[in-house]
């Protein structure tokens, strides 16, 4: 394009800005979600904990890890194009389908379309973007997001954390993809990695499961009572060995956990287990256990209170109770006792 064509083009760009037109690449960014800063994306794989995002672990690691740093990396040529001098590369770096289809396009997380463009192994006009050095970034965070996507360790192989309960128990899964009849060992570590964190146990990945990839090698993981305070940690989960590039993806993975306590146990007993049978016991089970799992229902860091829990909420006709307003209030029996309940295990 000669120079004329390219001033009739700033001059309607110009001109749409003034009348409040957004240019289109500006607008998909929005849509998009990219600002020109980080990614505020939740999830609950990778190690960062949710805002009560739906957004998928895999999308909101893209978003909060993979695009943060093309947008450190990238942006002198991967940017509108008054910003760039020449013609600017393509803006789909920033959106997670594209990058996706790349990535997902190769054998490992060193050799795939995607880090092979960055690299330039493939024709790239930016060159090696990572500086001939894949532990650096952007190549750094595209490796650790594959192994995100496509559930695999350094050592081959494959797995995924899934959740993290109240109760500190870890749900996953871990198996040798080459041998489906091994049965990996699976390492957790607490406040830091292998190395740094304290131990936290370990488990055989066995169990039947949710079924899927992971059937027959799934693993429930109990952490240990001193990790269950209601303070925010990290944990660290290792497949097969406890070294660094067998790390599991999905974590490290933030979590809150508390505990039963005996106090709570006996106040129970005492004073709510032939009420809460009398009053709910024709449609519940309604053990310790069975009301802990409601009254737990959002956790305090997740905004339950004495007054808002699953067993409050539900008692006094809230969250479309099936058997109504069993307490005549928040502030009636069976209700009052829940909250009093909730200040002895929980302390608030």
């Amino acid at each position: 394009m000669d120079a004329s064509n390219w001033a009739t083009m700033a001059f309607y760009l110009a001109i749409a800005i003034l009348l409040g037109c957004e240019p289109m690449h500006v607008r998909s960014l929005q849509e998009n979600g990219f600002n020109g800063s980080s990614g505020s994306g939740s999830g609950s794989g990778g190690g960062g904990s949710g805002g009560g995002s739906s957004v998928p672990a895999e999308q909101a690691f893209f978003t909060e890890r993979v695009r943060t740093s093309f947008e450190s990396s990238c942006v002198s040529c991967h940017a509108a194009p008054r910003l760039v001098t020449g013609t600017p590369a393509p803006l789909n770096i920033y959106d997670y389908g594209p990058m996706k289809n790349l990535l997902n396009d190769g054998a490992s997380p060193a050799n795939n379309r995607l880090i092979n463009k960055i690299r330039g192994v493939i024709t790239h006009t930016g060159g090696d973007a990572c500086g001939g050095n894949l532990s650096s970034g952007p190549c750094k965070e595209v490796m650790e997001w594959y192994k995100v996507e496509n559930k695999v360790t350094d050592n081959g192989s494959t797995g995924f954390i899934d959740n993290i309960s109240p109760l500190g128990v870890v749900t996953g899964w871990s198996k040798d993809p080459g041998d489906e009849n091994k049965k990996l060992t699976v390492y957790f570590y607490v406040n830091g990695p292998v190395g740094v964190g304290q131990a936290a146990g370990s488990v055989v990945a066995q169990e039947v499961g949710l079924g899927g990839a992971g059937l027959n090698h799934y693993f429930n993981h109990q952490l240990p009572a001193q990790f269950r305070d209601g303070t925010p940690r990290d944990v660290y989960v290792y497949s097969e060995q406890a070294v660094a590039g067998n790390l599991l993806p999905g974590s490290p993975r933030q979590f809150v956990a508390y505990q039963q306590t005996q106090e709570g146990r006996q106040y129970f007993a005492a004073n709510i287990a032939n009420n809460f049978a009398n009053t709910c016991g024709a449609c519940h089970p309604t053990t310790y256990e069975a009301g802990f799992a409601n009254l737990i229902s959002p956790p305090p860091d997740k905004g339950g209170t004495a007054q808002s829990n699953g067993l409050v909420i539900k008692g006094s006709g809230g969250g479309a109770h099936g058997g109504g307003n069993r307490c005549g209030g928040t502030n009636g029996s069976p209700c009052r006792e829940f909250q009093e309940w909730w200040r002895i295990e929980f302390g608030n």
